[in-house]
């Protein structure tokens, strides 16, 4: 009868919702795993400028390279740097 086909069509309205409820959450964890991963890719990128750096400036006192250079080159703020 009616009733029962206004229950049915309720239940289904009711799983549709939980559908797309569970749909945004699986989104916003995505969302967030993909921050978190380029949180740490940009961190593990910045360590790898500054050792560079860092074997920049040892490479260059090597050579003899005038130290208030290459103090200048130790105070780049790779993380500025970065956010460009």
């Amino acid at each position: 009868g009616v009733a029962s086909a206004a229950k049915s069509a309720q239940h289904v309205l009711q799983q549709q919702i939980e559908e797309a409820r569970e749909a945004k959450a699986a989104l916003n964890r995505a969302k967030l795993e993909e921050g978190q991963k380029l949180k740490s890719e940009f961190a593990a990128e910045r360590a790898q400028l500054e050792a560079l750096r860092d074997k920049m400036v040892k490479d260059m006192e090597k050579k003899g390279y005038n130290p208030r250079y290459l103090s200048e080159i130790r105070s780049v703020d790779i993380e500025k740097l970065q956010n460009r």
